[in-house]
């Protein structure tokens, strides 16, 4: 008996399925079969009852499975005990999501990352929009995508590290900029400049304009930060954009809040990985982002918001 016949025995147990336990240990379903098939003939008893797609245990596969889940503890406690050290770890690992979030929240770790694992090689890579990123995560082009939550797929999962809010901004000569009281007509009249659809931060706009029942005039739109926040500068139009993205400007009073109506469009994010398959170097970025969430900005974090004035105050 070798310890892969134990390896399917407890996940065809656990699925319930030789075609999905193949998937969970990256083997082909007759693959799993033909473990299993040696498992029951070393023990001399079946271990499944297979009816149609679906596989229950045996009686004997009942008594064997607490044995076999106690050597899968045993053994990952020893995998612990010699796991490689980070200079040790290789591989290619490729990252994405948006240039904007990768230059303000993402550098820092980046970095830091690299200089730890120096043999993983780390391939940064920019989406134009979230949903590109989805999809490169679902057609296997990215290891690791920075999204927000919730998921948008079943087959995706991952590990929230903060959160973000979309702010109404405007520049300080805007005539809603001074105003106490913005009131839905207000913005009703207003020129908004917003992201592309099939963005994050575009989907939270469209969200707040459902709710207040405003039907926004659009008057540039872009996938570009940058740009938005420059043409917002200059009085082109409103704009929602990233709390993490316009801290100088709001602090350099380049920017204001706009005190807007309605609800905050605050949303967490994280990184995000293929529920099955995930590589070692893939691996290793999860928990070292999920160890070092200090890397990331502050706002980012929690412990700042800001405020019309431009300041940073400590969220009670």
């Amino acid at each position: 008996m070798e310890f892969r016949h134990v390896e399917a025995f407890v996940s065809v147990a656990e699925l319930e399925s030789f075609t999905r336990a193949g998937d969970q240990l990256h083997l082909t379903q007759s693959a799993v079969s033909q473990l299993i098939r040696r498992l029951e003939e070393e023990l001399r008893e079946p271990l499944f009852v297979r009816n149609g797609r679906r596989v229950r245990l045996t009686r004997t596969g009942l008594e064997l499975l607490p044995s076999a889940l106690e050597i899968m503890k045993l053994r990952t406690a020893l995998a612990d005990k010699v796991a490689p050290r980070p200079g040790d770890i290789s591989g290619g690992l490729r990252v994405g999501t948006s240039s904007a979030a990768t230059a303000f929240l993402w550098a820092r770790t980046y970095q830091a990352f690299a200089l730890r694992y120096p043999k993983i090689e780390l391939d940064v890579r920019a989406t134009p929009q979230t949903q590109n990123t989805v999809e490169d995560l679902l057609s296997g082009e990215l290891d690791i995508g920075v999204l927000p939550f919730p998921l948008a797929s079943p087959r995706l999962v991952g590990k929230v590290l903060g959160h973000h809010e979309a702010l109404l901004l405007a520049a300080p000569s805007h005539p809603l900029a001074t105003k106490r009281k913005v009131t839905v007509d207000d913005l009703a009249d207003a020129r908004f400049i917003l992201y592309e659809q099939r963005m994050n931060f575009r989907g939270l706009a469209d969200t707040y304009f459902r709710e207040m029942g405003i039907n926004p005039k659009i008057v540039l739109q872009s996938n570009d930060t940058n740009l938005i926040r420059a043409m917002t500068e200059v009085g082109f139009g409103i704009a929602f954009l990233p709390d993490w993205g316009v801290q100088r400007e709001l602090k350099e009073k380049r920017l204001v809040v706009v005190k807007g109506p309605g609800p905050r469009l605050r949303e967490e994010f994280g990184v995000v990985h293929l529920a099955q398959g995930m590589c070692a170097a893939a691996q290793e970025f999860v928990k070292f982002c999920v160890a070092n969430n200090r890397l990331l900005p502050r706002v980012a974090r929690g412990g700042f918001t800001a405020t019309s004035l431009g300041r940073e105050e400590r969220v009670k």
